[in-house]
């Protein structure tokens, strides 16, 4: 009798360890469930602002890159290039060599001294061959000069945005997380407007196209390593 009291006792102890054990196991559960939430709330705020480059592979055959694919320019006939799935090949586009697919990022292109440019982002999925509808619902969150000199987003509805004098750098802020691409004035350190609502599941690269008016330019269009973000919105 005192053996099977002595067993019982040792079995109530065994019992008491494991729900000692699994309520450990719960409380490091949940610690570590916070960390991850901490850690992804502040990877959601903080701006990984960095230089970007271009995918030649992307490029249509008048565009060329230079500079480590950070400078972009029209040339005056098409380059014997390989028909790439995902190449460009009526508007004078490129895709950037890096897609997006959470956080927010941030990078600044030189548009200094062009008639027209227009930059944005695009989705991996967005047509790529043949005329092209710049829109949001078509995978598209752009600006665009135009060579009126009118700056307009071209959002569902397309608006023309005041400003005094076209940008000669612009910055794009993509928040993933969010659904929202912002553009600003990097010279004046000034808003220009968001693109907001999206449901983003695609990723999105960095896009720049050449306006028709615009391709004898021997400015070329750059790739600038973005300053500072804390005055950004």
């Amino acid at each position: 009798m005192e053996e099977l009291q002595e067993k019982g006792n040792q079995t109530d102890s065994l019992v008491d360890q494991v729900e000692r054990l699994n309520g450990e196991r719960q409380r490091l559960h949940d610690i570590i469930e916070e960390l991850r939430e901490n850690l992804s709330e502040k990877e959601e705020r903080t701006i990984i602002a960095k230089s970007i480059t271009m995918d030649p592979n992307t490029a249509h055959p008048r565009v060329a890159l230079a500079e480590d694919n950070t400078e972009l320019y029209t040339l005056a006939e098409s380059r014997d290039v390989p028909d790439h799935p995902g190449r460009y090949d009526v508007v004078l586009a490129t895709l950037g060599a890096t897609g997006f697919s959470s956080g927010r990022r941030y990078w600044e292109v030189s548009v200094a001294d062009r008639l027209c440019y227009h930059v944005g982002l695009a989705a991996a999925s967005a047509q790529r061959k043949g005329i092209l509808r710049f829109a949001p619902q078509n995978g598209y969150w752009t600006l665009i000069l135009n060579k009126q000199g009118q700056l307009r987003a071209l959002d569902r509805m397309p608006k023309v945005l005041p400003v005094q004098a076209p940008p000669g750098a612009l910055g794009v802020l993509l928040d993933y997380r969010n659904g929202q691409v912002s553009f600003y004035d990097t010279g004046s350190r000034s808003h220009l407007y968001s693109f907001s609502g999206n449901s983003f599941t695609d990723e999105l690269f960095p896009f720049i196209n050449f306006c028709n008016e615009d391709i004898d330019s021997q400015t070329p269009i750059r790739l600038i390593p973005p300053g500072s973000t804390d005055w950004l919105q």
